[in-house]
């Protein structure tokens, strides 16, 4: 909706995870705000093959890792390859090589479960 601060989207890609991109701060969780999730979509440029994503700084969130070739309007256009319930930090995604341009890390569920916000330090794409 372009309320989830577009303008950090550079933090989470920037090679330092010192810096990084938060979600709105939320009073309620996600679900009950009829929301699947927040997250950053990431355009590698062209159809790169990825076997794995490293995400930092998002730990005891509920994430998931997703991809698609065409860029989508929500989270429904893209293929999940990846969750877990409650990330650690940094949490490792393998799966088979899935070769696409964009990429979708999707938090489904705030640390804790409740309210308030997540944040992405980092995330790095693995080849296979």
């Amino acid at each position: 909706s372009g309320g989830e601060h577009r303008d950090e989207v550079d933090l989470a890609i920037d090679g330092d995870p010192s810096p990084a991109w938060t979600t709105e701060n939320y009073q309620d969780p996600l679900s009950a705000l009829g929301k699947d999730g927040v997250g950053l979509v990431l355009d590698l440029g062209d159809s790169v093959e990825v076997a794995s994503v490293e995400v930092q700084g998002c730990d005891g969130c509920g994430l998931q890792v997703r991809h698609a070739s065409e860029a989508a309007s929500d989270a429904s256009g893209f293929e999940t390859v990846g969750e877990t319930d409650a990330a650690g930090d940094p949490e490792t995604f393998e799966f088979e090589p899935a070769a696409d341009r964009y990429w979708l890390v999707f938090v489904t569920t705030l640390p804790g479960g409740g309210g308030g916000s997540a944040s992405i330090s980092e995330v790095t794409f693995g080849g296979s």
